[in-house]
């Protein structure tokens, strides 16, 4: 459960940090300023965070649901679901 928490967070961060203050610098501004690369970065970053971030939530479902069904838990199970939410976020993104 940790590694989905990990991943969560990384996922927030990354909105934190590039998405977020690239907006607040939009919507004062009123037009973009940082250049053309920026805004793709911005843009692309901002699409895979929130897509991987829903996908992981997704997966923690799943993998509470197995443990509450079959009562295990398992590690190499988690990272196989974290793997295809980060795939998918870069499929949707792409």
């Amino acid at each position: 459960m940790n590694v989905f928490i990990l991943n969560l967070a990384v996922g927030d961060l990354v909105v934190f940090f590039i998405a977020m203050p690239s907006d607040i610098l939009f919507a004062v501004v009123g037009q973009w300023v940082l250049g053309p690369v920026a805004c793709k970065l911005a843009g692309y970053s901002y699409v895979m965070a929130m897509a991987s971030t829903t996908f992981l939530l997704t997966a923690m479902s799943m993998d509470r649901y197995q443990v509450r069904v079959t009562s295990t838990f398992s590690d190499f199970f988690a990272l196989i679901l974290i793997k295809r939410a980060f795939n998918l976020g870069l499929y949707i993104d792409v």
